[in-house]
């Protein structure tokens, strides 16, 4: 009896760990890609604004400081 209730508790808990560690990527890839999307949204604002008629990869980079060239590019 007390080998099934012992297994029942580990189960149960083993359940509950890998359910708040999925949480917790979920979480984390939700913030990832809310930060890709806000990014992603303003290349494109620059690129079709009628103001900016000389569209290039330099002055993007200097309107969204803090990334990595590669970054930009995908």
């Amino acid at each position: 009896m007390e080998l099934a209730a012992s297994a029942v508790v580990s189960v149960v808990v083993a359940f509950f760990v890998a359910r708040f560690a999925a949480q917790g990527e979920r979480e984390k890839l939700r913030e990832q890609l809310k930060l890709e999307y806000s990014l992603e949204t303003a290349i494109n604002h620059l690129l079709r604004h009628p103001k900016f008629t000389k569209r290039n990869f330099g002055k993007i980079k200097r309107h969204l400081r803090g990334f990595e060239d590669d970054e930009l590019r995908r």
